[in-house]
């Protein structure tokens, strides 16, 4: 478990409010780009799996899908 050390509140919320971010990674980039992927629906704005080379775009969603939990070990 990921735990804090002993800062502000107001540092703390900082920390938290930096870190959230890597769902952004997981879920909208990974799961729900691979989902895309595997079932053909390209080109969508959002998704940079989307816009890879058919031979890049399951790796690419598999490597934002393993980007976020990597970026938990990290300290």
């Amino acid at each position: 478990m990921f735990k804090l050390p002993d800062l502000s509140k107001a540092q703390r919320t900082l920390v938290m409010y930096c870190w959230s971010p890597g769902a952004i990674p997981l879920v909208p980039q990974g799961i729900v780009a691979a989902g895309f992927v595997a079932n053909g629906r390209l080109r969508h704005p959002w998704f940079l799996a989307t816009y890879m080379e058919p031979g890049l775009r399951r790796p690419v969603a598999t490597g934002m899908i393993i980007l976020r939990p990597a970026r938990s070990c990290i300290r």
